[in-house]
């Protein structure tokens, strides 16, 4: 290979950084030398490199196999009674500093055997004006029998299971116990994910709002209203909204900005969040999310899926996939942080994957952090 504009010095100064990096760890394992307690070890990176020095903590790393490094670190904390430690962890969607306790997920290797017990569950609410809505509650998910009564003596609590995944609400001081459950290939947080911000409305953008008070500036920029003219306006379609929650969804109903009646479907997959009315507060995204997608087509059936986990999004997924028939349409503006190596493959990718299979057209937003990521 040719680089233009570089000499053959410079080709080969890269040539040996790059093998030095591959030779020094591979020649520290030979050796056989492992860290000391509490050691650390550094490896410097090439000058122009994003990271300049990575540092890793050679006792905590290794003193809880079957924990991924966040779950080792916060596990290393609390029997220490670190507090600056765990205090790092406060920032973490998943981890509840005040209760100390952590959502995590169970890898398995040996088939949880997660089934439905049961069907859903549907819970009757009474909003403004004298109105009802009916919320949907995910079924219940058993497993094995020794598995739950495993998970329950650590002093954890299971929650659901998603193929191969099982969710357990952890205290800090069951996790190592957590990881040594037969079976159990690996201990984790769920896998980070985050919401993509919906720009600002547009007031010079709006004309006569469409649906509601609030109309979505892309009504106008792609010109959909001709289409609605035409008869192209979601009759007969089943639209999902998949997010993390809806708070004031029953507000903007009444408003006109989310459709009424049967025509808004709401099912609860997560085990954190309460749909409402209102909602976990500050958790309007999806709300947004579903305005602008029922402003762009006004006559489909809206059902919103609320979720928080990974492997509440496979059963919310799953659900849409396998109960809901007709011609359906999927969005989802939330987008997952090494959860897959970036090439379309990975445990998320698959779950979508499968609902394009079974005919859904499926529409996330990507490419929000190109430039930070």
């Amino acid at each position: 290979m040719k680089l233009r504009g570089q000499s053959s010095p410079y080709r080969w100064l890269l040539l040996l950084v790059i093998t030095a990096m591959l030779l020094v760890p591979l020649s520290g394992v030979a050796a056989g030398a492992p860290n000391p307690p509490g050691g650390s070890t550094t490896v410097s990176l090439p000058d122009g490199a994003n990271i300049v020095t990575i540092t890793l903590d050679g006792a905590q790393k290794n003193a809880y196999p079957g924990l991924d490094a966040q779950l080792s670190q916060l596990a290393a904390a609390y029997q220490k009674g670190d507090q600056a430690t765990l205090a790092t962890f406060g920032g973490e969607r998943h981890v509840d500093l005040a209760q100390g306790s952590a959502r995590v997920i169970l890898e398995m290797a040996v088939d949880p055997q997660a089934h439905a017990a049961g069907g859903p569950t549907y819970e009757r609410v009474a909003l403004p004006n004298g109105r009802m809505a009916t919320i949907e509650h995910a079924p219940r998910i058993a497993i094995r029998a020794e598995l739950a009564a495993a998970i329950a003596a650590t002093g954890a609590t299971y929650e659901t299971a998603y193929e191969s995944w099982v969710q357990v609400l952890a205290p800090f001081g069951s996790l190592e116990a957590l990881a040594r459950i037969d079976g159990v290939r690996y201990v984790r947080l769920p896998f980070p994910a985050r919401q993509m911000e919906v720009s600002t409305f547009s007031e010079q953008l709006q004309e006569a709002p469409l649906v509601g008070a609030q109309t979505t500036e892309g009504v106008n920029l792609t010109n959909i209203g001709s289409w609605h003219t035409a008869g192209y306006d979601g009759s007969g379609i089943k639209l999902a909204v998949f997010d993390f929650g809806f708070t004031g969804w029953n507000t903007r109903q009444s408003a006109g900005d989310l459709p009424a009646g049967a025509n808004l479907v709401l099912k609860d997959y997560s085990g954190a969040y309460n749909f409402g009315p209102p909602g976990t507060a500050g958790e309007e995204h999806g709300t947004a999310c579903a305005e602008i997608a029922y402003d762009m087509a006004p006559a489909t059936t809206v059902y919103l899926y609320a979720f928080d986990t990974d492997v509440e999004f496979g059963q919310a997924a799953g659900d849409y996939t396998n109960s809901v028939t007709g011609k359906r349409v999927a969005t989802m503006s939330i987008g997952w942080v090494n959860a897959g190596p970036y090439d379309g493959t990975g445990p998320i990718n698959a779950i979508v994957d499968s609902a394009q299979a079974a005919g859904i057209l499926w529409a996330n937003a990507a490419g929000n952090q190109q430039r930070s990521h």
